[in-house]
């Protein structure tokens, strides 16, 4: 099992999600970084493929990663599950952009702390 971080609209309420979706796609759209893809298609070893059905976002702007996937809920909340530092933040700034919030699988709310820190606050 593997722990996933997840972006979300500030507020849970039915009217603030459905703006929160619309805000999020309009963000992705003006972001060069961010790409909006319908599925992932992974190719196995052995050949066979897998296609996982969307939508998701690919993030192209990780150091060593060539794509990060962000998972797209329909309730517009947007997860990924390699979560490293690098991730954390982009997270983060997005969520900033959009009056989001950054919560881990157990509830607990990410912040920003300022230049390159974060930290983790038990809900």
């Amino acid at each position: 099992m593997s722990y996933e971080i997840h972006m979300t609209a500030a507020d849970d309420s039915e009217t603030d999600a459905s703006f929160w979706e619309q805000s999020f796609w309009s963000f992705v759209a003006n972001a060069p970084e961010l790409q909006p893809v319908e599925s992932l298609v992974t190719e196995l070893p052995w050949g066979e493929t897998i296609t996982m059905p969307g939508p998701f976002v690919l993030w192209s702007g990780h150091s060593v990663a060539d794509e990060v996937p962000f998972s797209v809920a329909p309730s517009g909340r947007v997860s990924v599950n390699a979560v490293d530092d690098e991730v954390v933040f982009k997270f983060l700034e997005m969520a900033a952009a959009l009056g989001g919030v950054v919560r881990g699988d157990e509830g607990e709310l990410y912040r920003a702390d300022g230049l390159g820190s974060f930290s983790v606050v038990n809900s």
